[in-house]
């Protein structure tokens, strides 16, 4: 059976330009956005404050959708796919790696700084894949 999962993803930039991102130690290990699961009777939007909070520590001040779209992807809680709802994000607060076992880093690097990663694909697909191709990001 098809089990489709619903996830939220953030693009923080900083007044460089550079894109918050954060090294994943779990499935799918590599470089990604600050993201998460949608919980059962949550909003996109007020999972996206949840998980942002979790992992970075910082409050969002303002949202707005730039990618809605469904596609197979890789997941640690085995879905075949997810339906992602992404956001750029304005937050406020200092970035700090909230969950250390789940993270190696969390920094803000620039599109040269992930080309190292991006080349070796050590990275999680359903960003670097569908999700900034798609937004013209890379």
């Amino acid at each position: 059976m098809e089990s489709i999962g619903k996830s939220v993803g953030a693009i923080i930039r900083d007044g460089d330009g550079r894109y918050l991102v954060q090294y994943r130690l779990k499935h799918p290990v590599g470089l990604a956005m600050p993201a998460g699961h949608i919980n059962e009777g949550e909003s996109p939007e007020a999972a996206l404050r949840r998980e942002i909070l979790e992992e970075t520590g910082l409050r969002v001040e303002r949202a707005e959708l730039c990618f809605h779209d469904s596609f197979r992807t890789p997941c640690a809680k085995n879905h075949n796919g997810h339906e992602w709802w992404v956001y750029n994000v304005e937050v406020s607060g200092t970035p700090e790696r909230k969950e250390p076992t789940k993270h190696e880093f969390l920094k803000f690097m620039s599109v040269d700084e992930m080309r190292p990663y991006i080349e070796r694909r050590v990275y999680d697909p359903a960003w670097f894949e569908h999700i900034l191709p798609a937004l013209n990001q890379l």
